[in-house]
């Protein structure tokens, strides 16, 4: 719990002391005043341990970044940008509950977010933290949502609405529970241990990562990947269930692909699908359209097969 200053003199000559300008402090009957600030507070890399006053309104930005800080009781009601990355919080009980731009909290040790506002207006970046649960994050968040390098193993909890994608590599993910469809922007899920990627949307309106995790199947993929779908280093057999539409590049390298089967209808950039178990002659093709020749030509050959077979097992049925 922190100890505030509680007389304007002491609150001023701290304000002064750390060149935080164009303050206004209220009367308050719990913390003896409050400080409203017309302006940003810039309170990075001060060694502070604890910040001995209660904000009420900052206009601008509050940086607090590269301290020592444990807690944020002493937090504004209301801020533009809030970063506070580089302490050892542990939580965010006491953040601002109207944050209109970024909040930023990586490298601490948070282990909750219960406390979190509903809406962050712009990016909500809390990566290399110790959490385990997204439950009470924000529900809103009109920029990135970064939750990478944390220990949880869904997403449930995570917001009804992200506006500028997902960050959320090396989280040791094993499901896409919890995932909001309503999710415009890139999603990067490299470095997990997803087997599956059931819980996407059908349409992802960015760029699709889910290289280096454990995938066995694409099932869950999108349909339609606006921007470059990335699925190497993995351990597919087959893109059965692969998006069909891909607006990018698309990128299977390093898996133990067998067969080219089942291989995406459209990819405007470049198709990677080197280091796969495919035979010499295949991986020498440049391009998905010879793939896609080869494909056909495959399946007319089994179609035909498949007549010559059967008008050999019921010829009277092609007697005329």
């Amino acid at each position: 719990m922190t100890k505030f200053l509680k007389t304007r003199e002491s609150i001023c000559g701290w304000l002064e002391l750390h060149n935080v300008k164009n303050y206004h402090l209220i009367a308050h009957p719990e913390y003896g005043f409050v400080v409203d600030v017309h302006g940003s507070v810039t309170l990075n890399n001060r060694d502070l341990m604890s910040i001995p006053i209660k904000f009420n309104i900052v206009t601008g930005d509050l940086i607090v970044s590269q301290n020592y800080l444990t807690n944020l009781d002493w937090c504004p009601l209301e801020v533009n940008n809030f970063i506070a990355d580089n302490n050892n919080l542990t939580h965010v009980v006491g953040i601002p509950q109207i944050i209109h731009e970024n909040c930023e909290i990586d490298y601490n040790e948070i282990q909750s977010l219960k406390g979190m506002p509903a809406k962050v207006g712009g990016d909500f970046s809390f990566a290399f933290n110790e959490l385990t649960t997204l439950v009470g994050s924000a529900k809103y968040v009109g920029g990135r949502y970064l939750c990478a390098n944390n220990k949880i193993s869904n997403l449930i909890g995570s917001p009804l609405e992200i506006l500028g994608g997902l960050e959320a590599y090396c989280c040791g993910l094993t499901s896409l529970q919890g995932l909001t469809p309503t999710l415009v922007g890139d999603i990067n899920l490299n470095s997990n241990e997803l087997t599956n990627l059931v819980g996407l949307a059908s349409i992802v309106k960015g760029d699709l990562s889910v290289g280096n995790n454990k995938l066995t199947s694409l099932q869950g993929a999108p349909n339609t990947v606006e921007g470059n779908f990335d699925c190497s280093r993995n351990q597919l057999t087959s893109l059965q269930w692969g998006p069909v539409i891909v607006r990018g590049y698309y990128n299977c390298s390093q898996n133990n692909i067998n067969t080219i089967d089942f291989l995406p209808e459209t990819v405007v950039g470049k198709f990677y699908y080197m280091e796969n178990q495919l035979s010499p002659e295949i991986e020498q093709l440049k391009s998905i359209k010879e793939l896609q020749d080869i494909q056909t030509a495959n399946n007319e050959k089994k179609l035909l097969e498949h007549e010559i077979k059967r008008q050999t097992i019921y010829p009277e049925s092609f007697k005329v």
